[in-house]
């Protein structure tokens, strides 16, 4: 028969009945068994728990030996009878203090397990020799030394069934139903029976009365399986081990069986033999137990190991009020004792927060159950637990002393830079990470790694994480490698001792979980004799770019290793521990990409005056050509020839209109008949490019010219500008670029007369050049972790440009339409320049150049309204731009703190095709004045997006 569960006996105390001498007042002896058991054994002597079954049933011994039996319901606990401690004459037992108990089958004195700390009797508890069986006959023993190798006897909190098959354990004095108590040699007994009733028993035999003073008693009877005319309650079968208790059985436990598990339903009390009178363990004896369904409160109210937890939050051990007792875990063994009872601790923390001990505290075991919960065991504090510790989740951080008899780490973190001391430390399946950043924490033992667990270590450039074993480390499972926060980063191949166990190392880890940042890498570990050393390495920059376009930048980057400059070594240390592709959008903030910026800045300045000259030239067109001047002349021949004869002027005067009219039929009615003019445009342009590194340029530039055109012949117009326009230009990730630019041009429109061979006349074409210098205020920021680096600069260059347009022009009514092409020409020079305000990071950058062609294909149309006084032409184009040198742009460049190391910075290729709308309107302002108002937007480019809004004014005279 098996049990999960430890059974006690103890003694059983019987009235005293002189007369028919029903019961023995000496202490019950062992388990009396029926006589054909103890045959088929070969004697009492042989038949006892030999594959100790019951092995939380012990046996309470003194210098006398045996006098009670007890259950071990908890590791510091022993649930038996009161009356256990009293002497008949009503005094407590003399030398408890030298009493113990033993849980070996044979248990003898010499193998007493622990001594008594206290003992806690039952309040109501009232002793009797004479013939009370009390029902409150139960005492409490803490144990000074915790017993952790017995399983402990499970308390059943409600009656059992009467009819139970039930099972009594003790150690006392033996024998069979028909010879009874004969030996007396400390072994454990097992017999069984039948619960026969609960209900109170008062028997009266003679002078005495044999009594529980009305409270229900668990009684049953020892029957005779040759005479069943022995039976006093129940049922008069015997079962195969029928039994009694004896003397020394008081105390112990009554057992049930449930579901495949034992459950305590009571503690011997009494027993005796009414029928014979022939004493103690014979057949016909009635055995009485007290039922602990009604004592399971007070059992657990009074226990000495009490189960606290933590409340959630963070707070100090030494709050009370953080307690779920309201008590301060710390264990009191005041010495044995029957007033004072002696208290243990078992803490379980499963709550989210940490708690934190500052003073020496005694516990007998510490669980960590929940993922948040942690303790803290401050620097110069030692928590002793004297059973063991435990760790399933959460944190545990030992920065003083943890003393505790065994240490497993099923799951969690031990951490810390303190010292735990145990007989062995176990981690399973947890994470020890030694240190608070960089520390070592000692193990004043063994250590033992299993397959699944982990130790991780942090390194920084000079030192690493270090696990300290007094005794032997063997490994398995996972070493796991990252960089502390904020450390420095090792440049270089470095080597660590990460363990030391003077003991010995065996085995290996299974698995090197390499958690390091960027460049770095575990190069290697190596398992020594005595020691664990691992060596990291640090590749290259160049090594590993993951975008050959910043190799240059990387190795000009390497160049810089080994520098005392603490600038460059916390620049260079940041940029290491990032990825790949991080590291390469920071890279763009280390290059000179400003100077795409000052050669997007002669783009945006070369746009803005086509715009502007593309304007006026248009503008210009709407004026007398061709043959339609002939007529013009004529009628102002006639209309000066009248001589003042009225009729005359007036038919001059109206062959004169007819005649600009004829003239200008693909110009709008409003149409200046200028010769010499003068224009003043502004502009302002807005957008954004793509940079190296995933960043992006927002720039804006306004520009204004003014010009001069003279009208050569009725069809050629020619004229001179100057402009001047200022961009600005801001990083996505900081830094700026103003720029400005100063510009002369010259300009030239032709348009065939209306009825030319080619085409049916209207054909235009257009020309410009013109040359600027710019000049460029520069900003380069750098935030490259906690670094922050600002380089200036000035620098100048120059930007030429040049275009033609050509194009036909339809005429139907008010509107007018037609095809164009035009073909654009732009040269950037940065000239270069060197950087000041980031150190060994300041640039100096070389000359640079940048050559655009594009060329147009698309069409125009404008309508002609009239609304009021105001004669107005809304105009709308649109065309295919492609540009014939979409090549990045490179930009040279050099370190000051490694000029010798320069590289090549490569921006991104221009769109190659893309469309361009615009719209504008244009409005007469009296008799010599126009006002224009327009904009044009690029769509469908990659990396750039691009608006242009314009305003320009002229003037004829």
């Amino acid at each position: 028969m098996t049990t999960t569960s430890p059974k006690r006996h103890g003694r059983a105390l019987c009235a005293a009945v002189t007369a028919l001498a029903v019961c023995h007042s000496a202490p019950a002896h062992a388990v009396n068994i029926r006589d054909d058991v103890a045959a088929a054994a070969g004697g009492i002597g042989n038949y006892f728990d030999t594959t100790n079954q019951f092995m939380s049933v012990g046996n309470l011994v003194n210098v006398g030996g045996n006098f009670c039996t007890g259950t071990l319901i908890n590791a510091r606990t022993v649930l038996t009878a009161a009356h256990c401690f009293y002497e008949d004459n009503g005094t407590i037992t003399p030398n408890l203090d030298q009493a113990g108990i033993t849980f070996a089958p044979i248990g003898v004195p010499a193998s007493n397990q622990s001594d008594y700390a206290s003992i806690t009797l039952h309040p109501d508890y009232t002793h009797s020799p004479s013939g009370l069986a009390d029902m409150q006959d139960v005492a409490l023993v803490a144990l000074d030394t915790a017993i952790t190798t017995v399983p402990t006897g499970k308390l059943l909190t409600t009656l059992p069934q009467t009819g139970s098959k039930i099972y009594l354990v003790g150690y006392g004095s033996s024998g069979t139903g028909s010879n009874a108590s004969v030996g007396d040699d400390d072994k454990r007994r097992i017999g069984t029976n039948i619960l026969d009733q609960i209900a109170p028993l008062d028997v009266t035999v003679g002078p005495v009365r044999f009594h529980t003073d009305g409270e229900d008693a668990l009684i049953f009877d020892f029957d005779d399986p040759l005479d069943p005319g022995k039976n006093q309650t129940g049922s008069a079968t015997a079962t195969d081990l029928e039994a009694s208790s004896g003397g020394g059985d008081s105390g112990g436990a009554l057992w049930v069986e449930i579901g495949g598990e034992f459950y305590v339903v009571g503690v011997n009390n009494a027993s005796g033999n009414i029928l014979t009178g022939n004493g103690d363990g014979f057949y016909g004896e009635t055995i009485i137990y007290t039922p602990l369904a009604p004592l399971t409160s007070w059992i657990a109210d009074n226990s000495p190991l009490r189960n606290v937890s933590a409340e959630a939050g963070n707070g100090a051990w030494e709050n009370a009020a953080r307690w779920s007792e309201g008590v301060v875990p710390d264990n009191v063994t005041p010495g044995f004792s029957l007033s004072t009872p002696s208290r243990f601790f078992n803490v379980t923390l499963s709550e989210p927060g940490t708690t934190t001990l500052s003073s020496d505290r005694t516990i007998d075991r510490l669980t960590l159950t929940g993922g948040s919960a942690g303790l803290m065991i401050a620097g110069g504090t030692t928590l002793e637990n004297e059973i063991g510790t435990e760790v399933r989740a959460g944190t545990l951080r030992v920065d003083g002393n943890l003393t505790t008899t065994a240490l497993n780490l099923a799951g969690g973190m031990l951490t810390g830079s303190g010292t735990v001391r145990t007989l062995a430390a176990i981690n399973t399946a947890g994470r020890i990470a030694p240190g608070n950043s960089i520390g070592t924490l000692t193990i004043d033992s063994l250590y033992n790694q299993r397959a699944d667990a982990t130790l991780a270590i942090e390194i920084d450039r000079t030192s690493a994480d270090k696990l300290l074993v007094t005794g032997s480390a063997d490994l398995d499972g996972t070493l796991e490698v990252s960089l502390v926060p904020g450390g420095t980063v090792p440049l270089e191949s470095t080597t660590y001792t990460i363990l030391e166990a003077a003991g010995g190392v065996s085995g290996g880890f299974a698995t090197i979980a390499d958690a390091l940042p960027g460049l770095l890498t575990v190069e290697n570990v190596s398992i020594g004799t005595t020691q664990v050393q691992l060596r990291i390495g640090a590749a290259t920059f160049a090594e590993a770019v993951a975008d050959d376009a910043n190799r240059g930048i990387a190795s000009a980057l390497d160049s810089l290793r080994g520098t005392t400059d603490a600038q460059v070594d916390q620049v260079l240390s940041q940029l290491a521990v990032l990825t790949p592709t991080q590291r390469d959008t920071l890279f763009a903030q280390l290059t000179p990409v400003q100077g795409f910026s000052q050669t997007a800045s002669g783009l945006s300045y070369a746009a803005t005056l086509a715009s502007q000259l593309g304007i006026r030239m248009a503008d210009l067109r709407n004026g007398a050509r061709g043959i339609s001047v002939a007529q013009l002349r004529l009628a102002g021949a006639q209309l000066a020839g009248t001589s003042g004869d009225p009729h005359a002027l007036r038919t001059a005067i109206a062959r004169a209109r007819t005649a600009q009219r004829n003239a200008l039929p693909h110009a709008p009615a409003f149409a200046l008949p200028d010769r010499m003019g003068a224009f003043l445009s502004g502009d302002v342009s807005f957008g954004d490019t793509a940079a190296p590194g995933g960043a992006r340029q927002d720039f804006t530039t306004s520009g204004l010219t003014a010009g001069l055109d003279y009208r050569l012949t009725d069809d050629l117009v020619v004229g001179a500008a100057a402009s001047l326009s200022a961009t600005s230009t801001d990083m996505s990730f900081g830094g700026a670029t103003e720029a400005r630019a100063y510009g002369g041009s010259i300009y030239a429109s032709w348009r065939s007369a209306p009825d030319a061979p080619v085409l049916g006349g209207d054909i235009f074409m257009d020309a410009y050049a013109g040359a600027a210098a710019t000049s460029a205020d520069t900003s380069r920021v750098a935030l490259i972790g906690a670094s922050r680096m600002e380089a200036r600069s000035d620098t100048t260059g120059t930007t030429l440009s040049a275009g033609l347009r050509a194009g036909h022009i339809q005429r139907h009514g008010a509107t007018s339409f037609g095809p164009m092409a035009s073909l654009d020409y732009v040269r950037t020079r940065t000239d270069g320049y060197n950087e000041q305000g980031a150190g060994a990071f300041n640039l100096s950058v070389a000359d640079a150049a940048q050559t655009s062609v594009t060329s147009t294909l698309g069409a125009q149309i404008a309508h002609e309204i009239t609304a009021g006084n105001w004669d107005l032409a809304p105009y709308a184009s649109a065309g295919w731009v492609h540009e014939f040198n979409g090549d990045a742009p490179t930009v040279t460049a050099s370190f000051a703190g490694a000029p010798g190391a320069r590289f090549t910075t490569t921006g991104l290729a221009r769109d190659t095709d893309w469309l361009r709308g615009g719209i504008g309107l244009t409005a007469r302002f009296g008799d010599t004045a126009l006002i224009n108002l327009g904009a044009n937007t690029d769509i469908g480019r990659t990396d750039t997006s691009r608006t242009q809004l314009s305003l320009s004014l002229r003037a004829a005279f």
